[in-house]
């Protein structure tokens, strides 16, 4: 099972249209939750009216990404979660996004996060993110494919980056499970 989070703030508009694109998967075993993180803008209500089959948890108040984030996760470990899937709320997905990170995934089982190519929203061709590479020289990470129309030929291979964009985070859940610090 595959546990898709989407972390939200305020982001109604947004997060209805990712949810709707979530819908369109392409694959038959995912769980999609919808942190919230003390929207005001009636989020919550909107999705549980769009889409009551989304699980939503409410935290109350804005933990930020990283602690919204956490909250879904311990829910996804709590229900025996094999990956994770943390999607931005404003972030529309391909339908074959799940299957090519399963892919991904049985091919380089040593890989411990994958992230995904990621498009401008008004230009659907142009990359904006293919991977992050360390500049060193520099001290600054750089964006591969960075503004780059994509051909489907030059950014289309599995390849080791030195990070990945939290847009689109997937992992398998034993990736946490053993690197997990508790707090005291």
């Amino acid at each position: 099972m595959i546990f898709i989070l989407i972390l939200n703030w305020n982001g109604k508009e947004n997060t209805l249209e990712c949810l709707e694109s979530v819908q369109k998967l392409d694959y038959p075993n995912y769980q999609v939750v919808v942190i919230d993180n003390g929207s005001v803008d009636d989020s919550v209500t909107a999705i549980q009216q769009s889409f009551p089959q989304v699980e939503i948890i409410e935290n109350g108040r804005n933990l930020g990404y990283a602690e919204g984030n956490n909250k879904g996760i311990e829910r996804a470990i709590a229900e025996k979660a094999e990956y994770i899937f943390i999607l931005n709320n404003d972030a529309i997905v391909d339908p074959q996004i799940l299957n090519s990170f399963i892919d991904a995934s049985c091919r380089y089982p040593q890989a411990g996060i994958f992230g995904a190519k990621i498009y401008y929203y008004n230009e659907p061709n142009r990359i904006w993110f293919a991977g992050g590479a360390w500049q060193n020289n520099v001290a600054q990470f750089t964006h591969l494919g960075f503004d780059q129309i994509d051909d489907q030929t030059n950014w289309n291979s599995v390849r080791t980056i030195d990070y990945a964009c939290g847009c689109a985070l997937f992992f398998k859940a034993e990736v946490v499970q053993k690197n997990r610090v508790t707090r005291e």
